[in-house]
């Protein structure tokens, strides 16, 4: 990593406005100022990384935004996209070193990780993807607010990532493809899988800023999916909660009112008196499963039905 000390040099008039990503009065520039200082003093790199985002924001919305169809992956112009994709590449690993200007000086700011610090950037890099992704952000706001996205219900959602899913996995099925697609495929599929087992992958050696992505998308699908499951549970258990609950579900007293009214009730109960295992419970127990309503009912029911025949006295 390179340090001030020894990036500083004489300053040439001649190169100043030719060169790349040169930052004049970096002296004036508090972020600048705060980067330089912690490449001074050798803090750590991790803590290097963030300042130099501060300072020089890595664009990493070049690539494309979270789509829960992922049609990134089933583009046509799979290699129209690549294309582009490869000139983001070349553009984030340039942003990777800074030039900064103060006085008569030259200030290398350069974040390239070197050996041990390549797990340290390429984790770095995938939060980045998964916190920038301002798309993936109002997506999963939007779930937690609205239960929909797009005119399209948690239901119809999970349903969709169930068809993406099986395509990915028929994909991944052939793994000896070369094809760009396919391996495409199979890194966002281990990030998914990561995602999906919680599992946060150490990555020790050098990968491209597209793998990153890659990977990154596959775990914030993998989280996509985890809230759209974790709503749906929540919306049957609600449901279930509605259904059971005293004066939850179908309106329960004007079915008990219509089966009074047929003799039904009354039925039940001349059956059940001539019945060996002759038991009030089991009366209510039976009118509960008749209009759809939770044993737990059974007292409102027992009490309701008391209530008809008092008034009827």
């Amino acid at each position: 990593m390179r340090l001030p000390a020894r990036a500083v040099s004489s300053f040439n008039r001649k190169a100043t406005m030719e060169e790349s990503h040169l930052i004049q009065d970096g002296k004036n520039n508090k972020g600048i100022k705060e980067l330089m200082d912690a490449f001074a003093s050798r803090v750590n790199y991790k803590t290097r990384l963030q300042l130099y985002q501060r300072a020089f924001p890595l664009p990493t919305s070049c690539f494309t935004p979270f789509d829960p169809a992922l049609s990134f992956l089933f583009h046509k112009n799979i290699l129209q996209t690549d294309y582009k994709w490869q000139q983001t590449e070349k553009q984030l690993a340039a942003r990777l070193r800074q030039t900064v200007v103060i006085g008569e000086k030259r200030i290398v700011l350069d974040i390239t990780p070197r050996n041990s610090q390549r797990s340290v950037f390429n984790a770095f890099v995938i939060d980045l993807f998964r916190s920038c992704d301002g798309c993936f952000a109002s997506l999963l706001a939007a779930l937690q607010s609205f239960a929909s996205w797009e005119g399209r219900s948690i239901p119809e959602l999970y349903e969709e990532s169930n068809a993406v899913l099986r395509r990915i996995q028929d994909a991944m099925n052939d793994r000896k493809s070369i094809r760009l697609e396919d391996q495409m495929t199979r890194v966002f599929y281990l990030g998914y899988a990561d995602g999906t087992g919680g599992v946060k992958k150490q990555f020790p050696y050098k990968r491209k800023f597209i793998e990153l992505y890659l990977y990154a998308q596959g775990q914030m699908f993998a989280e996509y999916r985890r809230l759209l499951s974790a709503k749906l549970q929540a919306t049957a258990t609600a449901q279930a909660d509605f259904i059971f609950s005293p004066g939850g579900g179908p309106d329960w007293k004007a079915q008990l009112q219509l089966l009074q009214k047929t003799g039904i009730v009354d039925l039940l109960e001349s059956r059940f008196a001539q019945s060996e295992t002759s038991n009030i419970n089991l009366l209510d127990t039976t009118l509960c499963f008749i209009i759809g309503q939770h044993q737990k009912m059974s007292a409102a029911i027992r009490s309701y039905l008391d209530s008809i025949r008092l008034q009827r006295r």
